[in-house]
């Protein structure tokens, strides 16, 4: 998704694997928060500079994501923050995902799946998404 929002901005020349990777980092691939950024990525293309991770984490340090941005009530985030301390270092199975969110683990995955911040993987367990690992910071 981001390559052809780089393309449909006239952003082509950030289209590399690392570039990509930043930008998905910082905006965790929503729209309207690639919109924001799209005046720094200007920039950046402008001015030709190399330190792009390190101005698009400047950006994301003045512009940090809210779980209430991005759908995820207060009442659920340290449930949320559990989960993806450990979905972090590792991708978790089923049996873990009901391990660390307890008896409404399947429940809260789907959730947490449904709002982009977690993946689910084929075993039906789960990874943290580059929008989940934005909330957490």
């Amino acid at each position: 998704m981001v390559r052809h929002w780089l393309k449909d901005q006239g952003l082509s020349a950030l289209d590399d694997r690392e570039t990509r990777t930043s930008i998905l980092g910082v905006s965790g691939g929503v729209p309207e928060r690639l919109s924001v950024l799209r005046g720094l990525l200007q920039q950046i293309v402008a001015d030709r500079t190399k330190g792009r991770y390190e101005r698009l984490s400047e950006w994301l340090a003045a512009s940090p994501l809210m779980a209430e941005s991005a759908g995820l009530h207060l009442d659920l985030l340290d449930r949320f923050r559990d989960f993806a301390v450990l979905a972090d270092s590792d991708d978790l199975t089923h049996e873990d995902v009901q391990m660390v969110l307890g008896d409404s683990g399947e429940i809260l995955g789907s959730f947490f799946a449904a709002l982009g911040l977690a993946e689910p993987l084929p075993d039906g367990g789960l990874r943290l998404s580059p929008l989940g690992r934005i909330i957490t910071r």
